[in-house]
């Protein structure tokens, strides 16, 4: 048996006459380094640290990869190349060669794009890897559209959506084809596509208008015109056209695009001991900021007998019985109030409340109640409320309206309006626990809308309320039983933030720039133990384009593209955007910097010829880089040049919906579907060291 001293000796002989066990350790240190730099939005220093490794071994893979992917954030497409292709040398990927064609196709080298693009198809297999192998034939079909070979190209696209049927962005290709081949109709028959596969792929909503209008579909035009002004409100174009339209049709905005219209009300069952349940007060109709849209007429029917009472001194002013149409108007700063036969109460000042004589079985219908206004799917329809309506005098906002509901009845609605009712039972269990706890939260402590005269918004700003017709027995279920059930961190409600589909792993609070370090809003990865977490520019690269085993990745249950999406913008969009709010000139270079642990963008650079600037809020993030806002931060970007070498277009490669902070609603559903877990499993994995507790209403 050889002594423990002479083992030592023969260790230390082994790492003196072979360097390499030295020089390996040491490069994996740089490389490390090198990630955490990325990772903070270091690119610059980052590729410093990789070429230490590098100095130390020469042929490391890990090093090149990476170096390319960073000198392509940075929009150094040559160098990008070069680090590409040594990588290649060393060891052959698939995925690389990818990532080499697109490099190519960007700096307009297409002939080498083209040879790029086809090296995959002899590395892997659409069974195998089909999201890279259809994103090859994607970009093979760009590289034929550049080299005007169109009908190469459609082949190519048609390939891609062959693999994957919903891939929104080579709709979009084939699109701009037809367009450029003179067929309008095929043109916009991809372009409808696009939205019906994507429809946040709201760049395309202005070449659908643009052919609409050149082929005289005034309507069409007008409400494809409308969606753009709904969504990015100082577009000029759109509104102009519509304007333009309006007098071409000799119509009014109302009769081309007309309310949503509830014809009958519904029957309702109350919430047990409904008396004794806290009550929250809802702003309805408002912005994506939570702010109620102006509003001077109010016009309502009742299923039950009501009245309408003064809110000062609770006196009755009116009273009216089913289905009578009523309304209340705003003149010249005072209300008046009009029955079905114009008899007219007021005017007068005081704030009304509209009550139902038997609360437990009636609802009240409000017509033309804004909604989505920011979003491409925003416009006006009539809801169906329970509870009461209050309706007051802004000088700034016209009448808001505010519906007084309990907390367990106004669950009823918001489930449903926040998640699919189709999904696993346990997985709506869980939201209708965090969906109250948030509601609790912020009437007591963040009280965001006090001065606007109520609790929480009826918009995302909150959460989504749509009222009684979006009411579903199975979501009904999931909230009785958990009624008051609350997540609470030590002795305080917590703060239970939630999104769509975080894309495979979960954002920390601390990790985004203004929402402070919150204990329990932890990152946590979707994913089962098998599936490698991210820690490198290129790991974080195949994260995003190719689809990751995690429980959000649920198809079975979920649209395809709030999991993985693309988007096309092109450079003089994003310039005239970018612009309006900051002076940076013709946009030279977009670039992510700093990214949370899960992938997420938390600050981009927009460099231009005038000035650059770096955005750092999340929403703001969303807001300035697509019209329609993007679906997440979790993203990268590829830089097409034109001849001029001028960025040409933004291919933006994405995953998820949200902000990605807290429970992610589609891993919820993916956790309860495979791997079985309980209401109490899905939150606890979410909300770190919170516990349950049922509240005493």
């Amino acid at each position: 048996m050889i002594h423990k001293s002479y083992l030592r000796y023969i260790l230390l002989a082994l790492l003196f006459f072979n360097p390499a066990i030295l020089y390996a350790e040491s490069s994996w240190d740089h490389l490390s380094k090198a990630h955490t730099l990325y990772f903070q939005g270091l690119p610059e220093e980052a590729l410093k640290e990789y070429q230490k490794a590098l100095d130390i071994s020469p042929d490391s893979f890990q090093a090149h990869a990476n170096m390319g992917i960073i000198y392509r954030d940075l929009n150094l497409y040559n160098k990008a190349i070069n680090s590409y292709n040594t990588a290649l040398r060393i060891s052959k990927h698939a995925f690389l060669s990818s990532l080499l064609g697109w490099a190519y196709y960007n700096i307009r080298n297409l002939d080498e794009a083209e040879e790029a693009f086809n090296s995959v198809f002899s590395l892997t297999t659409a069974k195998k890897n089909p999201s890279l192998v259809s994103d090859t034939h994607y970009g093979l079909g760009n590289v034929y559209f550049k080299k005007k070979l169109l009908k190469r190209a459609k082949k190519e696209l048609r390939k891609a959506i062959g693999i994957n049927s919903n891939h929104a962005a080579a709709y979009f290709r084939l699109g701009m084809i037809y367009e450029e081949e003179g067929n309008t109709q095929k043109a916009l028959e991809n372009y409808i596509k696009v939205l019906k596969y994507d429809y946040n792929f709201s760049e395309v909503r202005i070449y659908l208008a643009r052919l609409y209008l050149k082929e005289k579909s005034y309507e069409k035009a007008f409400k494809q015109y409308n969606k753009i002004s709904n969504f990015d409100p100082k577009n000029t174009e759109a509104k102009k056209k519509k304007e333009e339209i309006l007098t071409l049709l000799a119509k009014k905005h109302e009769d081309i695009i007309p309310p949503r219209r509830i014809k009958k009300h519904s029957s309702i069952t109350p919430a047990v001991e409904r008396e004794k349940i806290t009550l929250l007060r809802i702003g309805i109709g408002v912005n994506s900021a939570g702010k109620p849209l102006r509003k001077d007429t109010v016009c309502f029917k009742c299923s039950g007998a009501f009245t309408i009472t003064k809110k000062s001194d609770k006196s009755t002013i009116a009273g009216g019985d089913v289905d009578e149409t009523w309304t209340i108007e705003l003149k010249q700063g005072k209300l008046s109030i009009f029955d079905e036969e114009d008899n007219i109460t007021g005017p007068f000042s005081d704030t009304v409340l509209i009550k139902l004589l038997e609360p437990e079985a009636n609802t009240i219908i409000i017509q033309n109640i804004g909604y989505g206004k920011g979003f491409p799917w925003g416009g006006e329809e009539d809801r169906e409320y329970r509870g009461e309506i209050e309706v007051s005098i802004s000088q700034k906002y016209g009448l808001t309206v505010v519906n007084i509901i309990n907390v367990e009845e106004y669950l009823y609605s918001v489930l449903p309006s926040e998640m699919m009712i189709s999904w696993p039972l346990e997985a709506l269990k869980a939201q209708a626990v965090i969906a109250r706890s948030e509601a609790l939260y912020k009437k007591r402590y963040v009280k965001p809308h006090t001065k606007l005269g109520y609790d929480l918004c009826d918009d995302q700003h909150c959460q989504v309320y749509k009222g009684v017709k979006n009411e579903y027995k199975k979501s009904t279920l999931a909230v009785n039983q958990t009624r008051g059930e609350v997540l609470f961190y030590k002795d305080k409600i917590a703060h239970t933030l939630y999104s769509s589909n975080a894309g495979g792993h979960t954002q920390s609070s601390r990790e985004l720039d203004g929402w402070g370090s919150v204990h329990y809003l932890e990152g946590v990865s979707d994913a089962p133990s098998t599936t490698k977490a991210l820690y490198s520019p290129y790991t974080v690269e195949k994260w995003i384009k190719i689809r990751p085993d995690v429980y959000s990745n649920l198809p079975e249950f979920s649209y395809p593209a709030e999991f993985r999406w693309v988007n096309i913008i092109k450079r003089e969009d994003l310039q005239e955007r970018i612009n309006r709010t900051y002076h940076v000139g013709t946009i030279t270079a977009l670039t992510p910097l700093k990214r949370s642990k899960s992938g997420h963008v938390n600050a981009i650079r927009i460099k231009g010829t005038e000035g650059e600037i770096i955005i750092k809020r999340e929403h703001k993030i969303r807001r300035q880089i697509s019209a329609g806002f993007l679906r997440s931060n979790l993203f990268l970007i590829e830089t097409s040049s034109n001849e001029d070498t001028l960025p040409d277009e933004f291919t933006i490669y994405g995953g998820g919906w949200g902000h990605g902070v807290g429970m992610c609603q589609t891993g919820a559903a993916g956790m309860a579907y495979k791997k079985g877990a309980s209401y109490k499993d899905i939150l606890y994995h979410y909300y770190k060291d919170t516990h349950l507790k049922k509240v005493d209403y």
